[in-house]
């Protein structure tokens, strides 16, 4: 029997293929928080708990996890047990959490749950005054989709829906999201996610992003992730 679509994501998430995705964004998001209060953290979208884990090593926080698939649950279960670390089933689109609870809120994976049409009026207000909220987003606009052939079905698709759109056009439209539309401040972005897909081991990967893909990135890097300020 073949394993559910999150059992694979994980899998090629944490071990495979995109391991390097996985590294490059654990070192953004350490760096990003080394001076920020980590009272209270959640994890949205938790998957098998392995970057959740990593948070609860590192810092003395009161850390929450959660995930609507119930498969990712029960692996986050056991990566997460002997720890203090709450893991729940939530809907990121009804956090059944009071106002301003965390001072930490992130969401990873590029296609992450805090990212859905919707979902960031729950993430703010969930988030404390002056809160930090990392989320990551693909970035479909760079020369490997454009010759996949999906390029021109997707702008199709999300042309002049701005629920949507915002997520695939950039810096500018991730702009007039989060500061224009929704009130919040993004403090940095960074774009990876630039290795080509001929590259075989993680540690070509890994040096083409550290040198190439510094240089190339407008063009074929596939995901942003940002770290935004809630100034509500």
């Amino acid at each position: 029997m073949k394993g559910s679509k999150s059992d694979w994501y994980s899998k090629t998430w944490y071990t495979g293929d995109k391991k390097p995705v996985y590294l490059i964004t654990r070192k953004i998001i350490l760096k990003w928080l080394n001076k920020e209060n980590k009272g209270k953290l959640l994890d949205v979208g938790c998957g098998y708990g392995i970057l959740t884990k990593l948070m609860r090593n590192k810092y003395d926080a009161k850390i929450t996890a959660i995930d609507y698939d119930p498969e990712s649950l029960e692996k986050a279960k056991k990566t997460l047990e002997g720890t203090d670390v709450k893991v729940e089933k939530q809907n990121i689109l009804e956090l059944d959490y009071e106002d301003n609870t965390f001072d930490v809120l992130m969401s990873t994976g590029y296609t992450s749950a805090a990212t859905l049409p919707g979902a960031i009026k729950e993430v703010k207000r969930v988030v404390k005054p002056n809160g930090v909220i990392i989320l990551d987003y693909l970035r479909f606009y760079n020369f490997y989709y454009f010759l996949s052939g999906n390029f021109f079905n997707r702008l199709k698709r999300y042309l002049g829906k701005e629920d949507e759109a915002q997520y695939y056009f950039g810096k500018f439209g991730l702009k007039k999201y989060f500061e224009e539309d929704n009130g919040l401040k993004i403090e940095d972005v960074k774009s990876f996610y630039s290795y080509p897909p001929f590259l075989k081991s993680n540690k070509q990967k890994l040096i083409f992003e550290k040198t190439f893909g510094k240089i190339l990135e407008p063009f074929l890097a596939r995901v942003l992730i940002l770290k935004i300020r809630n100034i509500k």
